[in-house]
């Protein structure tokens, strides 16, 4: 059996939850209460000494990062759902896979510590809004991307679609404005029968991975 552990609400587990859903596998899902500490429990922190989610337990690995967690899955059917294997297609799976994790995810992680955590991360004036004003430049390019498209890449839905939609929905924090294509592409993203109802919160996410 695997066994998921997630926030009450949005977090990057969702990512793990939705493709679970996508490739129907079987799953025990934990939600745990991080208002009342149950991240910071000795039985959780021995899975994740973090203390952040998602956490998948398979097979007696204990996996964590969400973005690995969706690989790993993948590879648990005989045919590859998720993740292409084609060359020319995994390379622009990874080359987006990677932009989406380091040019902008990376940014609105840092507006969200300068904004809704300042009283403890203390960063300087203007950080948040410097953030976010990077990652919405980068958000333009991804969205000239989506121009005409259906999905993130020709061919059909992967595991950058779950990880786009994630993160684009989750610039709305920071009101950042986005085009009616790229809205349109959320939209339809949402509409999948896998699509988990807790993203659809734009949330806080800052505290996963």
């Amino acid at each position: 059996m695997i066994k998921v552990y997630g926030f009450k609400g949005r977090s990057r587990a969702e990512r793990v939850i939705w493709a679970l859903d996508e490739l129907s596998l079987d799953y025990q899902l934990i939600r745990l209460d991080y208002s009342s500490g149950d991240h910071r429990s000795d039985e959780f922190l021995r899975l994740n000494p973090l203390g952040k989610v998602p956490v998948l337990v398979h097979d007696n690995m204990v996996l964590t990062e969400s973005v690995a967690i969706v690989h790993y899955l993948d590879k648990l059917l005989p045919e590859p759902v998720l993740v292409p294997v084609e060359r020319d297609t995994k390379y622009r799976y990874e080359q987006r896979l990677q932009f989406a994790c380091s040019e902008i995810e990376n940014f609105l992680w840092l507006a969200d510590q300068a904004l809704f955590l300042n009283d403890v991360y203390q960063w300087p004036a203007g950080t948040a809004q410097r953030a976010a004003a990077i990652a919405e430049q980068h958000i333009r390019l991804v969205e000239d991307w989506l121009v005409d498209t259906e999905f993130m890449l020709t061919g059909g839905f992967t595991a950058l679609d779950i990880i786009y939609y994630h993160i684009l929905s989750w610039s709305a924090l920071h009101s950042i404005q986005l085009r009616e294509s790229t809205e349109d592409y959320l939209a339809r993203m949402a509409s999948r029968p896998a699509f988990p109802a807790t993203m659809a919160n734009p949330g806080s996410p800052a505290r996963t991975g």
